[in-house]
C-alpha cells in the first residue's frame, strides 16, 4: 500500500512539475510529501531487514 502511495505521489510531482516548473512552491510542497512518504518506506525495510537478521542469528 504504501509502495502505491509512493508512485501515485511520484506521478503528481512529475505533473505538478511540468505545470509548474521545479521551483514552484508546489512542486517543492508535493517533493516534501514524497520525502516523508519515502522515509517511511525506508524506515519499514530497515525494520524488516533487522527483525531478519535476528532470526538467522
Amino acid at each position: 500500500m504504501l509502495k502505491q502511495e509512493i508512485e501515485k505521489k511520484r506521478q503528481q510531482l512529475i505533473e505538478i512539475a511540468n505545470k509548474f516548473g521545479l521551483t514552484s512552491t508546489k512542486t517543492l510542497q508535493c517533493s516534501k510529501e514524497l520525502d516523508k512518504l519515502l522515509d517511511r518506506y525506508q524506515i519499514r525495510q530497515s525494520r524488516l531487514d533487522v527483525s531478519d537478521n535476528k532470526e538467522i542469528c
